[in-house]
């Protein structure tokens, strides 16, 4: 009785094919699965690494934000009014991904990060804060909520 176990011997009895023509067909057969894996592999992964990426940058100007609000406050308090432009040592994102905005109106202020580049396409948008320590967002498909707290 033949046995059907299937190993090479088994694919070649089957196929009737020549060894040295199996194994030429065996690793243009690999090399196919191996991309296709590949393909499928940086599909799933690469939609997550840019949510990452762009999470990473938003904390970012998350901090700037708070340490321009911090330094304001502490201007504020020495000076008795808030001051009418920030130097460029009072705030910065160090990845470039943000481009920061003061606003002084009347007695209060608001401090924008506005995205650029590939930052641009975040979900959270324009992040703002102002005087009273309300965060917001502007130009956001997600809550104000959501982006500070993600």
């Amino acid at each position: 009785m033949m046995s059907w176990w299937l190993g090479t011997g088994a694919i070649l009895w089957l196929v009737r094919l020549p060894a040295h023509m199996f194994r030429r067909s065996m690793s243009l057969l690999t090399l196919l699965l191996v991309l296709s894996l590949v393909g499928l592999l940086t599909q799933w992964a690469l939609p997550s690494a840019i949510e990452w990426m762009q999470r990473a940058r938003r904390n970012e100007a998350r901090l700037a934000l708070l340490q321009s609000a911090h330094w304001l406050e502490r201007y504020a308090a020495a000076q008795g009014r808030y001051p009418e432009l920030l130097p460029d040592s009072a705030w910065s994102v160090p990845s470039q991904s943000y481009r920061l905005n003061y606003t002084l109106s009347g007695p209060g202020y608001t401090v924008l990060a506005v995205p650029l580049g590939a930052q641009a396409s975040d979900p959270c948008g324009s992040l703002s804060l102002d005087q009273a320590g309300t965060r917001g967002v502007r130009l956001a498909s997600w809550s104000a909520q959501t982006c500070w707290s993600r």
